[in-house]
C-alpha cells in the first residue's frame, strides 16, 4: 500500500502537455526508470473538539506493518492486526504506545487520552481515543512522535478542528510538536 502511495505521489507531478489523453494516468511515464520508489512514512491524526460532548475526539491512522514494527521493538509479540488470529493483547499494546507517543494539551494543560477502539482498513489501523471534560478550546498543542522510533523520515500529519475551523500540522523528527490557536 505504501508503494501505491509512492506511485500516486509520483504521478501527481505535472505531466508533459503533449501526452495523448487516452494514456492510463496510473503509469509514471515522466519519471526516469532508474529512480527507486521510496515507501511513504506517514501517519494521519484527526483531533476534533466536540462542544456538545465537552471532549476531544482523536483518531489516528497508522500503516499496520509500521505499527507492528514499533510495537515489536517494545517487546510485543507479532499481533496479526485485523486478522482472525489477532493477539488478544493488541489493544493494550497499541493504547500504551500511542498514549506515550501522542501528547495533547488544551489551553496549555495536558489531557489524558482514553483509548476506546481500533479498526483495520486496508493496510492501515485506525486507533480511536477521546479526552473528556474539555470545556473550551483556545489552543490545542500536539506532540506526535508516533513511529519516529521506527523511521528517521517519519512525518505525522495532524488536523485539528474546533468550532468548524480546521488547522493542519505536519510534524517530523526535527519539529515533533506544534500549537493550533483558535478564535
Amino acid at each position: 500500500m505504501k508503494l501505491l502511495f509512492g506511485l500516486l505521489l509520483a504521478i501527481s507531478l505535472p505531466l508533459p502537455l503533449h501526452l495523448p489523453l487516452h494514456l492510463p494516468l496510473h503509469l509514471p511515464l515522466h519519471l526516469p526508470l532508474h529512480l527507486p520508489l521510496h515507501p511513504l512514512h506517514l501517519t494521519k491524526t484527526e483531533v476534533k473538539f466536540s462542544a456538545g460532548l465537552r471532549q476531544l475526539e482523536i483518531s489516528t491512522m497508522i500503516f499496520s506493518d509500521d505499527l507492528e514494527t514499533a510495537l515489536k521493538k517494545r517487546g510485543a509479540p507479532v499481533l496479526f492486526l485485523g486478522e482472525s488470529r489477532e493477539d488478544t493483547g493488541s489493544k493494550r499494546f497499541i493504547a500504551a504506545y500511542i498514549q506515550e507517543k501522542l501528547n495533547i494539551a488544551v489551553n496549555g494543560k495536558p489531557v489524558k487520552l482514553v483509548f476506546f477502539g481500533k479498526e483495520k482498513k486496508d493496510a492501515a489501523t485506525w486507533c480511536h481515543f477521546y479526552a473528556p471534560e474539555i470545556k473550551s478550546c483556545k489552543t490545542i498543542g500536539v506532540k506526535n512522535t508516533v513511529l519516529m522510533d521506527v523511521h528517521d523520515d517519519q512525518h505525522n500529519n495532524v488536523t485539528v478542528t474546533v468550532n468548524g475551523q480546521t488547522l493542519g500540522m505536519i510534524l517530523n523528527r526535527d519539529s515533533p510538536s506544534d500549537i493550533a490557536t483558535f478564535k
